[in-house]
């Protein structure tokens, strides 16, 4: 992951064009971003560059979830099961929502160059939120 970062982070300067990493590289949770953010810092670093960065997170609270779909603003998309309270309680500590992309518009509307967000617009089968 740290060679391939370390070729965007330096084409970026040449082409002057935004960063944008998915998903954080990996699965997307908060801890990810995290991670390979610390990674492209240390690229920076190491090449003597600089970074104005956003980092995106979209870790999701259960006792959110669980308020939304008791308001029934959580629905399966088809063909996926019905979605109960059990869904969350035997899910990961870690539950990342699926987001569009506002909010990389608006960091790129700020003029920022590199990205480092959760989980976007990539998930089939997922909940949607009314």
């Amino acid at each position: 992951m740290k060679r391939d970062l370390s070729l965007m982070l330096r084409a970026n300067r040449k082409a002057n064009i935004p960063v944008i990493v998915g998903s954080a590289g990996t699965a997307g949770a908060d801890v990810h971003v995290d991670r390979v953010l610390e990674i492209g810092r240390e690229i920076v670093a190491e090449h003597h560059l600089t970074l104005r960065a956003a980092e995106i997170y979209a870790k999701q609270d259960k006792a959110y979830l669980r308020k939304l779909l008791h308001q029934n603003r959580i629905l399966p998309l088809d063909p996926a099961p019905p979605i109960s309270h059990n869904v969350f309680d035997s899910s990961s500590s870690r539950i990342v929502g699926m987001m569009g992309v506002a909010p990389l518009q608006e960091t790129i509307s700020e003029g920022l160059i590199s990205f480092w967000w959760g989980d976007a617009v990539t998930r089939r089968c997922l909940p949607r939120f009314r």
